[in-house]
């Protein structure tokens, strides 16, 4: 009988070597995951959050914004200004829709999975990295109520988390070949993730 720790022990010492690499079995992996994926938002598919009440901020200012309006002098706005402008972007290349935000938030959830599931494969094997991915899945990326990762509380929120996570998936690989590339990546990741409100309060100031 196969012991339990095997896999764990086998992740370790190839993590002692350099980063994990993807191999037939991530694979297969990551092909459950986005079953589960497509799987859990058709059976969620808009019964997130209150589109106007828990959304409607983040729906109405890149509006706004492409009226004419001014972020933090026409506009109170809590967070830093990528994620208004961006939207407002969008809305201008693809229309002022909901659903235009909600595919922003569906690629955000998937760069969310894959950086979760590659972080993980540095310390476990593929089945605990399946499993720890998945959870994140039906938890957090496409819980049924409260908002979730497609139609968040705050899209700021959201864009900074996947800042983050490439924040430390650079420091990881920093560690394992350290470059010069991967600690400026590192860097900026951090300075995008955590540009929030103690930075709004001076803009608007």
């Amino acid at each position: 009988m196969r012991d339990p720790a095997a896999g764990a022990i086998s992740a370790q010492a190839d993590h002692d070597d350099g980063p994990v690499t993807v191999g037939a079995r991530d694979v297969s992996a990551l092909s459950a995951i986005g079953v589960l994926f497509v799987v859990m938002l058709a059976l969620t598919w808009h019964r997130w959050a209150d589109p106007v009440i828990d959304h409607g901020r983040e729906l109405n200012v890149p509006a706004r914004l492409l009226a004419g309006e001014w972020l933090y002098r026409d506009i109170y706005y809590y967070y830093g200004p990528v994620a208004p402008y961006l939207g407002a972007l969008l809305y201008s290349i693809f229309g002022a829709r909901m659903g235009v935000l909600h595919a922003a938030g569906m690629a955000s959830a998937v760069a969310i999975l894959a950086l979760i599931y590659w972080l993980a494969r540095q310390l476990q094997a593929v089945p605990q990295a399946a499993a720890t991915t998945g959870l994140v899945l039906v938890l957090c990326v496409l819980a049924p109520t409260l908002g979730n990762y497609i139609q968040p509380y705050a899209y700021a929120a959201l864009y900074g988390t996947v800042c983050s996570l490439l924040a430390l998936t650079c420091s990881v690989r920093h560690l394992s070949a350290p470059r010069g590339r991967w600690l400026l990546a590192a860097g900026i990741g951090v300075g995008k993730g955590h540009f929030r409100r103690d930075v709004d309060l001076v803009l608007s100031h």
